[in-house]
This record gives C-alpha cells, structure tokens and sequence, in this order.
C-alpha cells in the first residue's frame, strides 16, 4: 500500500475512533428520567406533556404530544419542570463550586418552594475516565439566598468557607434562635472538624466529603446533611 493510501486509511481509522468516543460519552447517562410534566421555559412559556430528563448531560426533551416532534433543551433555556413529585429549576451557580461550571445547571428543590432561603441537588460526574467506565456519582448542594433567585452557591463554596460558623450565622441573623446555634457552634450546628488545617486541595474534598450528600453502604447509614436542617429550621422560625 502506497503512502497516500495508508494516510487516507489512517485519518479514517481516527476519524471513526474519534466519533464513537464521542457517541459513548453522549451516550454515558445512567440517569435518565421520563415522565408527565409541566414545563416552564425561560420565556415564561408553559407546555405540558412527556419530558426525559438528562441528568449527567444537564438538558432535558420534551414532546407534547405521542406524534409530536421531540424539542431538545438546554438548561439556560428553561425556568423549571415538574417529575413525578419532584420539581426541577435552571439556575446559575456562584463562587467557589466544586466541580461546577458557572453555566447554567437543572437542579432539583430540597426544601419548601415557599421557604425565604432553598436547598437544592444537581448530580454530576466524578473520576469519570475516558469512556465513563470508572464513574462515580456525587450529589453536591446549592443554596438559593434571598434577593436574586436565578444564583445559587455551592454548599463546598467560598460563601460559607472558610469561618463557616460566623458567616452562615449571619445569613441566618433575622432567626436570632438559629444564628446563636450557628455562632456557638452548638452540636448539631457546626460544620465539620475535619481538614480545617488541611492545604488547599485537601481543604476541598474535607469540604464536600462533610457537606455533600453521599450515598452511603446501608439505607439506615445515609447522613442528614447540614444544610436541610438549617434552612428547613431557618423557613419554620419564629423569630
């Protein structure tokens, strides 16, 4: 075989490697989940019918009706859509997230919808390989502050780290009950001990391993997380 021929067999053989590469990582989605909802996109426009949501790859498809073309969208594209009992908002993270980009992501709702301040969860992928082979999931937290709800910042971010006692008491100040806890890092109400002194790359997964939601090996053994506490006691507070 001469060498313009082997050249043109080469760049097909990369050619064809390179478009199943990327067909196995679209394709790498352990997540997806269908079903009746109501969509809101970002326009203010309501449609109602089948939507499979992506989890991994942050977007949603929605058909109104069996028959109807299948609309594809992105997360900046929508403002929320209702699954089975769960409800789904597009929102933009802020600050220091880990493993996060500041796009725009589909995050589910934790707490109240009526509640002043919210928790939410966005699952994504870790340690993920070249195929996906090795993936690992991890569910991170967001909090929704008052005054601008389109941002949400991480649970492992610079808004609450570090000094996580003095600057979580004050965004909790107008529930002097609660903040008190907070400040005197009461049991129960502190973050954890660990990775305090710790260098910086440390510091970060000491961050989330104590403040993210993990599955753990026995359903009894799941870990209440921080955040759920706080804000479901701050939303219920009495002053």
């Amino acid at each position: 075989m001469n060498m313009p021929k082997m050249k043109m067999l080469l760049v097909l053989l990369f050619s064809c490697a390179f478009t199943q590469l990327i067909i196995a990582q679209e394709n790498y989605d352990p997540n997806v989940v269908k079903g009746n909802s109501n969509l809101i996109l970002a326009n203010g426009e309501v449609q109602k019918g089948m939507l499979t949501y992506y989890v991994l790859n942050n977007r949603i498809s929605f058909v109104k009706e069996f028959g109807d073309t299948e609309k594809k969208y992105k997360a900046k594209e929508i403002k929320s859509f209702t699954l089975g009992d769960s409800v789904f908002f597009a929102k933009q993270p802020k600050g220091m997230e880990l493993g996060f980009s500041k796009d725009y992501q589909i995050v589910m709702l934790k707490t109240s919808a009526q509640g002043k301040i919210k928790l939410y969860e966005r699952t994504i992928v870790q340690d993920e390989g070249l195929l996906g082979a090795n993936a690992k999931l991890v569910k991170d937290l967001f909090v929704e502050l008052p005054g601008n709800e389109s941002e949400i910042y991480s649970t492992t971010g610079g808004k609450f780290w570090p000094n996580f006692s003095k600057k979580v008491s004050l965004i909790f100040a107008d529930c002097p009950v609660l903040s008190k806890k907070i400040a005197d890092k009461e049991e129960g109400y502190k973050e954890s001990e660990g990775g305090t002194k710790l260098g910086f790359g440390m510091l970060k997964k000491a961050m989330k391993d104590s403040l993210s939601l993990k599955e753990s090996s026995t359903p009894t053994d799941k870990p209440v997380n921080i955040w759920e506490k706080l804000i479901n006691e701050y939303n219920s507070c009495t002053k």
